[in-house]
């Protein structure tokens, strides 16, 4: 399978259950594949995207920027700072998910304590709070059906990003 054909299959899954378009998820699609084939001139075409994330020039893992600002965009991941009150993770977790009503424990002082709490209860209705690894002081998280988990760990990391569940 190639990296366009992992990341069709890791944005189908991703949408699933979701009111997303099929238009908007092609739209992202077009635009990751346009960063991999042609960084340099994806970068160059839309540096402005690029500039709130202090990136100056076309790098290899461009692409990824460009699929995390797409799937932003649709509301599917979200990124959250590592330092984040609970009302504001629990908050972005109920803007990607659908899901309402966590109950919020003792301990969530910390963003990462907050996010776990979160993935647990997630984890009770049969979906999983997956975190997508990247150099950053941040959280970038999405939702997956229970059923999907697997699949979405293998097809982030065949086109060349790191997921791994919370």
């Amino acid at each position: 399978m190639t990296k366009q054909e992992s990341l069709a299959q890791f944005l189908k899954l991703l949408g699933e259950n979701k009111t997303l378009s099929a238009k908007h998820l092609n739209e992202v699609q077009t635009a990751v594949d346009s960063a991999i084939n042609d960084p340099d001139g994806y970068f160059h075409k839309h540096k402005s995207d690029f500039e709130n994330r202090g990136i100056s020039e076309a790098r290899e893992d461009l692409f990824q920027f460009v699929l995390l600002n797409g799937l932003i965009e649709a509301k599917l991941v979200a990124e959250i700072d590592w330092k984040t009150e609970w009302e504001d993770v629990a908050w972005n977790i109920e803007n990607i998910s659908g899901e309402k009503n966590f109950d919020e424990p003792a301990n969530t002082e910390e963003t990462e304590a907050s996010l776990k709490a979160i993935s647990k209860q997630l984890q009770d209705r049969h979906k999983y709070l997956v975190r997508w690894e990247m150099d950053s002081d941040s959280y970038v998280v999405f939702v997956v059906e229970e059923k999907s988990l697997e699949n979405i760990m293998e097809l982030g990391n065949a086109f060349g990003i790191t997921v791994s569940s919370l």
